[in-house]
C-alpha cells in the first residue's frame, strides 16, 4: 500500500467504502480512586457493497452498529 498524505476536509468526511468506523477511548477514575478505561465505536456499512446474501433484503442503503466497553482496571473486569 502506497502512502497517501491526509487531505482535509475530504479525508474527514464519509467515504464510499464498504465500512468505516470511528472510536473514542478514555480513562476515568472515581471519587474512591478506582480506575476505569472505556471505548465506544460507531460502525457504518454501505449494504450494496456487502456480498452477504442476508443483507440484500434490508430496505436501507446504510447500516449502523455501535458497541462500547467499560473496563474496571483495578479488578480486571469488563
Amino acid at each position: 500500500m502506497e502512502y497517501q498524505p491526509i487531505k482535509f476536509p475530504k479525508d474527514e468526511l464519509a467515504h464510499d467504502t464498504l465500512a468505516e468506523w470511528g472510536y473514542f477511548n478514555g480513562h476515568l477514575s472515581d471519587s474512591k480512586g478506582r480506575h476505569f478505561s472505556f471505548m465506544s465505536c460507531l460502525f457504518r456499512a454501505i449494504l450494496p457493497k456487502a456480498a452477504h446474501p442476508a443483507l440484500k433484503n434490508i430496505p436501507s442503503r446504510t447500516m449502523f452498529s455501535y458497541h462500547s466497553i467499560l473496563i474496571d482496571i483495578d479488578n480486571k473486569k469488563s
